[in-house]
């Protein structure tokens, strides 16, 4: 039987690559999870923050792996130390059997903390 897939995203390109190329590596196993990769950062700020309301990011608690759920709010740290926030919109499996994930996100790139999505 096949392995778990993984993926890997890079917020500030804005692409999508093989595990371990960007910032947060995605698995889909049996849970499906959130890995920051190369000196990123991530933490699950569900409940404690909003994606519209996380303005200004936080000291980010790095908890390495996070549950990857639809409506979950993260905090990330890139590896360029820009600061993000996502949010997951859906998770559904394709007829390959292939997770996939849809997800908003925020990032600023001028060395701020400044998230404002509005």
């Amino acid at each position: 039987s096949p392995g778990p897939l993984a993926g890997s995203f890079d917020f500030a390109s804005g692409s999508d690559g093989p595990a371990g190329a960007g910032d947060m590596d995605f698995l889909a196993d049996i849970m499906s999870t959130f890995t920051a990769t190369g000196g990123a950062k991530i933490q699950d700020v569900t409940g404690t923050y909003t994606f519209d309301s996380l303005s200004t990011a936080p000291d980010i608690s790095d908890q390495g792996t996070v549950t990857a759920a639809v409506g979950n709010v993260y905090l990330v740290v890139t590896r360029s130390v820009y600061y993000c926030t996502m949010t997951v919109t859906s998770m559904s499996v394709d007829g390959f059997g292939n997770t996939i994930v849809n997800f908003n996100y925020a990032i600023q790139t001028d060395g701020s903390r400044n998230l404002r999505t509005q």
